[in-house]
């Protein structure tokens, strides 16, 4: 594999790319979540999947151009963060920060209308499969905040949202969805066993990626379907993110693409 060379705008901190420039109002916060992790959380490094720590930087800002350096595995090639926090960082920032940053402007209500146009999409997606379910049938939607992606399951089925922050589950449940506080590790509080899980944009943000997915296949059924949406790389070539890979850089992200060289 040969080495992978970004030009200086991956390197340049402090001016964000112009499709990424928030409000004033928007900048502060980011500018307090930036103080506040520098001085409460905690980081460790990041394996690769394929357990290597063969690595070297490619890039040191995300698309806000605030401090964050990403690694590429030289044996399989995918990119991923140098370091990420901790678990007793992580639960705080999703619990506090993550909606508040990048939530439709922190109201549940506004997010949930905005994720709304997305349920149609899993649906169609899936609805070849879930047409055949006895109704009512279960489903899990991990990471979910307020739960718009599942809203067209809602009406006719048993369905649950699984998230940290407690506004965002709140508002969840105005709108008829079952809540659960926490991520993988909270799914034993749920005695039904999924007929569908959606991961929508999620396991991008995990770190102990391995881990997860063995404590979510405990708790499938045997059929459990599960719906995986991710931003990948590939997809920057038909013109996601003005084809621009510094608009995939984001400091919630702890894993990017496996690329070849």
């Amino acid at each position: 594999m040969r080495t992978l060379t970004l030009s200086k705008r991956y390197h340049t901190i402090g001016q964000t790319i112009k499709k990424e420039t928030p409000t004033p109002e928007l900048y502060q916060i980011y500018k307090e979540f930036d103080e506040y992790q520098r001085k409460n959380y905690s980081t460790n490094p990041v394996k690769c999947l394929c357990g290597s720590n063969n690595q070297y930087i490619i890039s040191t800002v995300d698309r806000e151009r605030w401090e964050y350096p990403l690694v590429i595995c030289r044996s399989w090639g995918l990119i991923l963060a140098k370091d990420y926090w901790d678990e007793k960082s992580v639960i705080h920032f999703y619990s506090n920060w993550f909606r508040k940053k990048y939530g439709g402007d922190g109201d549940p209500h506004n997010f949930y209308k905005i994720k709304m146009k997305q349920s149609q999409l899993v649906w169609d997606f899936v609805n070849d499969y879930t047409c055949k379910l006895k109704r009512p049938y279960t489903v899990f939607d991990i990471g979910g905040a307020a739960g718009g992606v599942i809203d067209l399951f809602k009406s006719d089925n048993n369905c649950y949202v699984i998230d940290y922050n407690k506004s965002y589950l709140k508002h969840a449940e105005k709108m008829g969805i079952k809540t659960v506080e926490g991520g993988i590790d909270k799914l034993y509080l749920i005695e039904e066993k999924p007929d569908l899980v959606v991961l929508s944009h999620v396991l991008e943000h995990i770190s102990n990626l391995n881990k997860e997915l063995e404590t979510l296949i405990e708790h499938l059924k045997i059929g459990s379907l599960v719906y995986v949406e991710l931003p990948g790389i590939d997809s920057l070539k038909i013109g996601r993110r003005s084809y621009d890979f510094l608009g995939d850089i984001h400091i919630p992200h702890v894993f990017y693409s496996c690329i070849k060289y």
